[in-house]
């Protein structure tokens, strides 16, 4: 869980909720384990996925949504 960022305009930045049980980004979009990778299942046809990176004291610092790097923004 947590607020992730990235610089490109095109990619932006996304929050990872969990949602009645399930990983969701933004609270919209379900994420369903598929090894090592997480597809967005909000259509069947997505083919977009995530990739949690290095885990500092239990929180991912770094994420990658099909191939874009994202990167944890610190909470106030």
């Amino acid at each position: 869980m947590g607020h992730y960022r990235n610089e490109n305009p095109w990619v932006g930045s996304l929050r990872i909720v969990v949602c009645k049980g399930t990983l969701m980004i933004d609270g919209t979009t379900p994420l369903e384990a598929d090894g090592d990778l997480f597809r967005l299942r909000n259509t069947t046809q997505n083919t977009e996925w995530i990739r949690f990176g290095e885990i500092v004291n239990g929180r991912c610092m770094r994420l990658k949504l099909s191939g874009s790097d994202l990167w944890r923004v610190a909470a106030a």
